[in-house]
């Protein structure tokens, strides 16, 4: 491998009160800086480790399965790479795990620096057996992460599979890199992470390597125009295909108060790209791409032959250059020319996330794109490029739909909205809009792990934050800073009652946080409640719950579960590992088949299993069932359990069959609220919600159709939900 002259290599120590790390890279493989930690280089448990006259690799982070991937990261970036970190493992692997990406993204970025005369972007698809994973990067410096893997498992060796897409977020925020991570498919959740790990490591290479011109190009290569790297876009679920049509590099791509040209591009629905095609991009060679959404002057642009291109360029005056009497342009002008290309790319970047979205809301949100688009261009179209004339646009696209509307009488229940982060307030926190992203898109579902997620992002939040000059942290933090906040997480999806008691209980623990303390203190000791309230109300709960309905069961047993939760899941399995022989019965959702998962998991494990698709044939499956084993999302005070839509059914059959329903709920879940039908407390589907019918994706189950709750605290009734909340509030 042949290195740049100037090295791009960087250590690094750090130490905290969980994790101390050495860490040294060097991008473009070979030896590493000379400021490498002597402690680094003397380790001795390796767990992987590669030596080469190209590369070399040593990891030790006390985590197997995290060395075997950043292994494979390293080794398909061409890095060299030497990792040696002491964690507190004896508690979990989430410090180890996040802080050893943190350093190895501000490692990364380090070494890099500034990110000029390098491709800048890069993209790759990365196969292990039946996985396929796609990554896509930009050396941006903005900051941000979207990775969907899809793992099922709890665990894969020693780290946890909730760890795996944060490590990629850890790494992007720490990098100050845009990455994108997403297994397409696959069933191994091994193979599905080292394929993420592998295109990531690809893509990131690309991003990284050289280039002779501009950061965005490629290399001038015999024959052939450079080519901006701008990745294709799969549609997923859908037989759309758009193709990005890539520009000669004569297009400047970065406007400066010399000219304004922007980048243009077209995309083209139902094209077929071209067949074995070796190379991850296209060219255009000898076509004329229309324009695209950040071109101002709103007819095509005329590009010359490949021949005529550098004349061209030369001879043809800039975008937005003075008039022929070289006259300057006034500071007015100027501040009106950067509005309207600030404009332009704005409308490029809605453009791009229509692409994304499915077929019927990237038709309605073009359509009104290009309706904003032409407005702005009637009233600007003196600054067009070269002084084309304005024309409409002819790309093609479907009329809005209407849309849905649900009937006035269901008007108070509430639906997950896809809100772009540029509606967010200015003041949330940046890892408040991922969070929020993620509950929008039901990336994260259930309410145990949205309560987990919120308080942890709160935590980040309460770390980055400074009190004003003349405010209290206990007074300001809680009006201000989390109120914003909460409102964005409300926006993007209702509160769960998890959260809502998660939030009540910390802005209780800032209300009694001294006005005279520090802020470094306030904060350390607001840091260590959080944890202390996951580890007692969430980690422990779980334990005991699992347990506790594991030791329930018995020796020919049939158990009947609906569709998949994780305290179900791990309970059959914890029963299962005891030696136990029972027979499940599982009953899907018909509308999102999230049990055929759990059902591969438990014949995995040696349980016996009978999966049914639907609630078609409930008394029929339910026929020689010894108990139910059903989760709740929350129970009300009056013992009604709030569960996934469809779990009344089961639970109404197993009454009139004798048979034991047994509920499983963290106290966290529990609300002093009441409810008595399905219809006071939901949220609608917005993916079925049409004008004529919506689905409700819960349902509520009064006490009488439950024969025992299990809970953290004991077994007990429906009935004492107010009992324990009074002992909750005491404790």
């Amino acid at each position: 491998m042949t290195s740049p002259v100037t090295p791009r290599w960087a250590a690094l120590a750090r130490d905290t009160n969980e994790t101390k790390i050495q860490l040294a890279l060097n991008i473009d493989g070979g030896a590493f800086p000379p400021d490498t930690d002597a402690r680094l280089l003397k380790s001795d448990n390796v767990h992987a480790s590669q030596s080469s006259k190209s590369q070399t690799i040593a990891l030790n982070t006390g985590i197997g399965f995290l060395d075997h991937m950043l292994h494979a990261l390293a080794k398909h970036a061409g890095w060299s790479l030497a990792i040696n970190c002491q964690g507190d493992l004896h508690i979990d692997d989430h410090h180890t795990a996040e802080d050893v990406c943190i350093a190895l993204g501000a490692t990364y970025r380090k070494a890099l620096g500034s990110p000029v005369g390098v491709a800048r972007f890069g993209y790759a698809y990365a196969p292990l057996d039946e996985a396929l994973s796609r990554a896509v990067v930009d050396l941006s410096n903005r900051p941000y992460a979207v990775i969907d893997l899809g793992l099922k498992r709890e665990f894969l060796g020693k780290l946890s599979c909730e760890m795996i897409p944060h490590c990629f977020e850890s790494f992007a925020q720490a990098a100050h890199i845009t990455l994108h991570v997403h297994c397409l498919h696959g069933f191994n959740d091994h193979h599905r992470a080292e394929s993420a790990f592998k295109a990531m490591a690809v893509a990131i290479r690309q991003a990284a390597s050289h280039v002779k011109g501009k950061e965005g190009e490629l290399p001038d290569e015999p024959n052939d125009q450079s080519r901006l790297i701008l990745p294709l876009i799969d549609l997923s679920e859908s037989d759309q295909i758009i193709t990005r049509k890539l520009l000669p590099k004569t297009t400047n791509i970065y406007p400066t108060s010399k000219t304004s040209a922007t980048p243009a591009y077209s995309c083209t629905p139902n094209e077929t790209p071209p067949q074995a095609t070796p190379t991850s991009y296209m060219s255009t060679e000898g076509e004329k791409p229309a324009a695209g959404a950040g071109d101002t002057s709103g007819g095509p642009t005329q590009l010359p032959p490949s021949g005529e291109t550098k004349s061209s360029s030369k001879d043809a005056p800039a975008t937005g250059a003075a008039p022929a009497g070289d006259k300057k342009l006034s500071g007015a002008e100027l501040k009106k020319k950067a509005k309207e290309e600030k404009a332009a790319r704005r409308m490029q970047a809605k453009v791009m996330q229509t692409a994304a979205a499915p077929p019927g809301a990237a038709a309605a949100a073009a359509a009104a794109a290009a309706a904003k688009g032409k407005a702005k261009q009637d009233g600007g179209a003196g600054a067009s490029a070269h002084g084309s004339k304005t024309a409409p646009r002819t790309a093609p696209t479907e009329p809005p739909k209407p849309k849905a509307t649900v009937p006035a009488c269901f008007s108070h229940l509430s639906m997950a909205k896809r809100m772009s982060i540029t509606q967010a307030d200015k003041d949330v926190h940046p890892v408040m809009l991922q969070l929020g992203q993620k509950m929008s898109t039901f990336a994260i579902s259930d309410s145990i792990t949205r309560a987990e997620a919120t308080l942890l992002a709160f935590k980040q939040v309460i770390e980055s934050y400074t009190t004003p000059h003349g405010a209290t942290l206990s007074r300001h933090l809680t009006s201000v800073v989390l109120k914003n906040q909460i409102e964005y997480l409300t926006a993007c999806r209702p509160m769960c009652f998890s959260m809502g008691n998660a939030i009540r209980w910390l802005k209780l623990q800032i209300s009694k946080v001294d006005i005279d303390l520090p802020d470094a203190d306030a904060k350390k000791q607001l840091g260590e409640a959080i944890d202390a309230y996951l580890h007692e109300r969430v980690t422990l709960a779980d334990i005991v719950i699992v347990k506790t309905a594991a030791d329930m069961l018995t020796d020919d047993d049939v158990v009947v579960t609906y569709a998949r939760h994780r305290l179900v899941e791990r309970a059959l399995l914890r029963a299962r590992a005891d030696g136990k022989r029972f027979r499940v019965v599982l009953v899907d959702d018909p509308f999102e088949r999230v049990g055929l998962t759990h059902a591969k998991r438990l014949s995995a494990a040696g349980v016996p299993v009978a999966y049914s698709h639907d609630l078609g044939a409930l008394r029929t499956n339910l026929q020689g069932a010894t108990c139910v084993l059903i989760a709740a999302e929350a129970m009300f005070s009056n013992g009604a359990v709030y569960a996934r839509a469809g779990t009344c059914d089961i639970a109404t059959v197993a009454r009139d069959l004798q048979l034991r329903v047994v509920a499983l709920c963290e106290s966290i879940n529990f609300t002093e609220r009441v409810s008595a039908d399905s219809l006071t407390y939901n949220e609608i589907d917005p993916e079925r919600n049409s004008s004529e019918a919506f689905r409700l994706l819960f349902d509520t189950t009064t006490d009488k159709f439950i024969s025992m709750v299990v809970t953290e605290l004991g077994n007990s009734s429906a009935k004492s939900v107010p009992a324990i909340l009074r002992k909750l509030e005491e404790l």
